[in-house]
Protein backbone atom coordinates (compact mmCIF):
# COMPACT_ATOMS: atom_id res chain seq x y z
CA UNK A 1 0.00 0.00 0.00
CA UNK A 2 1.56 3.56 -0.79
CA UNK A 3 1.86 6.29 2.05
CA UNK A 4 2.34 9.03 -0.72
CA UNK A 5 -0.94 11.03 0.45
CA UNK A 6 0.57 10.81 4.21
CA UNK A 7 3.29 13.78 3.79
CA UNK A 8 0.86 15.90 1.75
CA UNK A 9 -1.83 15.71 4.75
CA UNK A 10 1.15 16.08 7.69
CA UNK A 11 1.61 19.70 5.67
CA UNK A 12 -2.00 20.60 5.48
CA UNK A 13 -1.82 19.62 9.38
CA UNK A 14 0.46 21.66 10.42
CA UNK A 15 -0.36 24.87 7.87
CA UNK A 16 -4.38 25.19 8.76
CA UNK A 17 -3.92 24.44 12.11
CA UNK A 18 -1.30 27.46 12.34
CA UNK A 19 -3.77 29.46 9.99
CA UNK A 20 -6.47 28.65 12.68
CA UNK A 21 -3.93 29.22 15.93
CA UNK A 22 -3.28 33.08 14.36
CA UNK A 23 -7.12 32.99 14.07
CA UNK A 24 -8.53 32.71 17.02
CA UNK A 25 -5.74 32.00 19.30
CA UNK A 26 -4.16 29.08 20.52
CA UNK A 27 -6.34 28.33 23.76
CA UNK A 28 -9.34 27.95 21.49
CA UNK A 29 -7.83 25.39 19.51
CA UNK A 30 -6.66 23.34 22.54
CA UNK A 31 -10.50 23.20 23.62
CA UNK A 32 -11.29 22.37 20.24
CA UNK A 33 -8.30 19.19 20.64
CA UNK A 34 -9.67 18.26 23.68
CA UNK A 35 -13.65 18.41 22.59
CA UNK A 36 -13.02 16.52 19.09
CA UNK A 37 -10.79 13.65 21.69
CA UNK A 38 -13.40 13.07 23.80
CA UNK A 39 -16.45 12.81 20.78
CA UNK A 40 -13.60 10.93 18.83
CA UNK A 41 -13.69 8.24 22.43
CA UNK A 42 -17.12 8.00 22.30
CA UNK A 43 -18.14 7.51 18.71
CA UNK A 44 -15.33 4.80 18.82
CA UNK A 45 -16.71 3.25 21.58
CA UNK A 46 -20.08 3.40 20.75
CA UNK A 47 -19.75 2.10 16.83
CA UNK A 48 -21.01 -1.13 17.58
CA UNK A 49 -24.23 0.47 17.75
CA UNK A 50 -23.73 1.35 14.30
CA UNK A 51 -23.23 -2.15 13.15
CA UNK A 52 -26.22 -3.52 15.13
CA UNK A 53 -28.78 -0.87 13.58
CA UNK A 54 -27.57 -1.88 10.29
CA UNK A 55 -27.96 -4.92 10.48
CA UNK A 56 -31.44 -4.84 8.92
CA UNK A 57 -29.99 -3.02 5.59
CA UNK A 58 -28.02 -5.83 5.43
CA UNK A 59 -30.70 -8.05 3.26
CA UNK A 60 -32.75 -5.15 2.42
CA UNK A 61 -31.15 -4.17 -0.63
CA UNK A 62 -29.12 -6.35 -3.06
CA UNK A 63 -26.08 -3.53 -2.39
CA UNK A 64 -26.91 -3.65 1.60
CA UNK A 65 -23.28 -5.15 2.78
CA UNK A 66 -21.52 -2.94 0.30
CA UNK A 67 -23.75 0.44 2.08
CA UNK A 68 -23.10 -1.58 5.73
CA UNK A 69 -19.36 -2.07 4.94
CA UNK A 70 -18.98 1.39 3.96
CA UNK A 71 -20.62 3.38 6.40
CA UNK A 72 -19.15 1.23 9.39
CA UNK A 73 -15.31 2.17 7.94
CA UNK A 74 -16.05 5.73 7.30
CA UNK A 75 -17.19 6.19 10.47
CA UNK A 76 -14.45 4.39 12.16
CA UNK A 77 -11.81 6.44 10.74
CA UNK A 78 -14.01 9.47 11.01
CA UNK A 79 -13.84 9.22 14.71
CA UNK A 80 -10.35 8.17 14.84
CA UNK A 81 -8.91 11.32 12.57
CA UNK A 82 -11.20 13.35 15.38
CA UNK A 83 -9.06 11.76 17.93
CA UNK A 84 -5.87 13.13 16.43
CA UNK A 85 -4.83 16.02 17.01
CA UNK A 86 -4.99 18.88 14.24
CA UNK A 87 -7.76 20.94 12.76
CA UNK A 88 -7.43 19.49 9.33
CA UNK A 89 -7.85 16.19 10.77
CA UNK A 90 -11.18 17.06 12.66
CA UNK A 91 -12.29 18.74 9.43
CA UNK A 92 -11.88 15.70 7.51
CA UNK A 93 -12.98 13.41 10.18
CA UNK A 94 -16.05 15.21 10.72
CA UNK A 95 -16.79 14.42 6.82
CA UNK A 96 -16.10 11.02 7.11
CA UNK A 97 -18.81 10.95 9.92
CA UNK A 98 -21.60 12.96 7.91
CA UNK A 99 -20.96 11.11 4.50
CA UNK A 100 -21.33 7.61 7.17
CA UNK A 101 -25.12 9.07 8.50
CA UNK A 102 -25.75 10.29 4.64
CA UNK A 103 -25.11 6.64 3.50
CA UNK A 104 -26.92 5.56 6.86
CA UNK A 105 -29.90 7.63 5.88
CA UNK A 106 -30.30 8.72 2.40
CA UNK A 107 -27.19 7.39 0.18
CA UNK A 108 -27.31 4.22 -1.99
CA UNK A 109 -24.72 1.69 -3.24
CA UNK A 110 -24.68 1.42 -6.54
CA UNK A 111 -23.51 -1.99 -8.11
CA UNK A 112 -20.83 -1.81 -11.30
CA UNK A 113 -22.53 -4.94 -12.48
CA UNK A 114 -25.86 -2.86 -14.18
CA UNK A 115 -23.59 -0.70 -15.97
CA UNK A 116 -22.15 -3.83 -17.99
CA UNK A 117 -25.61 -5.00 -17.81
CA UNK A 118 -27.00 -2.47 -19.86
CA UNK A 119 -23.86 -2.23 -22.03
CA UNK A 120 -24.52 -6.16 -23.20
CA UNK A 121 -27.68 -5.12 -24.56
CA UNK A 122 -25.94 -2.51 -27.25
CA UNK A 123 -26.45 -4.38 -30.79
CA UNK A 124 -23.40 -4.20 -33.11
CA UNK A 125 -24.55 -3.18 -36.44
CA UNK A 126 -22.83 -2.44 -39.43
CA UNK A 127 -23.93 1.10 -41.57
CA UNK A 128 -23.77 0.43 -45.91
CA UNK A 129 -23.73 3.90 -47.41
CA UNK A 130 -26.81 4.06 -49.86
CA UNK A 131 -23.92 4.43 -52.61
CA UNK A 132 -22.96 0.77 -52.23
CA UNK A 133 -26.43 -0.88 -51.99
CA UNK A 134 -27.11 0.96 -55.34
CA UNK A 135 -23.92 -0.98 -56.95
CA UNK A 136 -24.81 -3.81 -55.44
CA UNK A 137 -28.83 -3.95 -56.80
CA UNK A 138 -27.40 -2.54 -59.97
CA UNK A 139 -24.90 -5.00 -60.54
CA UNK A 140 -28.06 -7.89 -59.14
CA UNK A 141 -30.19 -6.85 -62.11
CA UNK A 142 -27.41 -7.30 -64.93
CA UNK A 143 -27.06 -10.59 -64.22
Amino acid sequence: MKFWFLPIFIVAEFYITSKVISLIGFWWVMGLFFASFFIGIIMLKNAHFLVTANISQLFSSPNGAKKVYASGIFFVFGAILLILPGVFSDIVGFLLISYSFYLQTFGTITNKTTKQQKDSDVIDAEIISSHNIGDYSDSKHSM
